[in-house]
């Protein structure tokens, strides 16, 4: 997935990631929450996807406003980054070049993807993260996005799902004598 070089992320980066999976975990639209800020809703989409950083005196705000204690953010944040470090993520505590953060960028993508953009999700992100060496470990399904390709591949090209709404399940032009018939 990242041809031989090892990811890289920051932690700013996962506390912001953590931060928007919570902020869609208690139903707050993008713009309710920056209305919510006192900032405008592009100001804090860029905070989210990377282009600007989050300020302190914001991040503190914005748990606030979605009933969260920062401490929570921070601790939860910190087992992300130890077990991407524990899976060969290089962790870093300053900033790096836009584009070449590997946990946003794969964030855009679960966010944009089928999978990632409904409110669905499968682990909560409150529930503890848990590392499995010999198997997926268990995360938040943004970070699993990030870490296993099959999962990312699940996710930006989901099953379609074929629904029969005929009574009875009948296929068109079946009538209900036929149905029953054994071949």
């Amino acid at each position: 997935m990242y041809f031989g070089a090892k990811p890289m992320t920051t932690f700013a980066s996962i506390c912001m990631v953590v931060l928007r999976e919570i902020r869609i975990a208690n139903g707050y639209s993008l713009e309710a929450l920056s209305d919510r800020l006192n900032i405008k809703s592009q100001e804090w989409h860029s905070m989210e996807t990377g282009g600007r950083d989050l300020q302190f005196e914001t991040f503190v705000r914005a748990c606030h406003q979605l009933n969260t204690k920062p401490a929570q953010v921070i601790c939860l944040s910190e087992r992300y980054a130890e077990i991407l470090a524990a899976l060969g993520w290089d962790i870093l505590y300053n900033r790096i070049t836009k584009g070449n953060d590997n946990l946003l960028e794969s964030a855009k993508g679960y966010w944009a993807s089928p999978g990632g953009s409904g409110c669905f999700r499968d682990m909560p992100i409150w529930q503890d993260p848990t590392l499995i060496f010999n198997g997926p470990s268990l995360v938040a399904p943004v970070f699993r996005y990030a870490l296993y390709p099959w999962y990312k591949d699940s996710q930006d090209n989901p099953p379609t799902l074929q629904l029969n709404l005929s009574p009875l399940g009948l296929s068109d032009g079946q009538t209900d004598a036929d149905a029953n018939t054994i071949d």
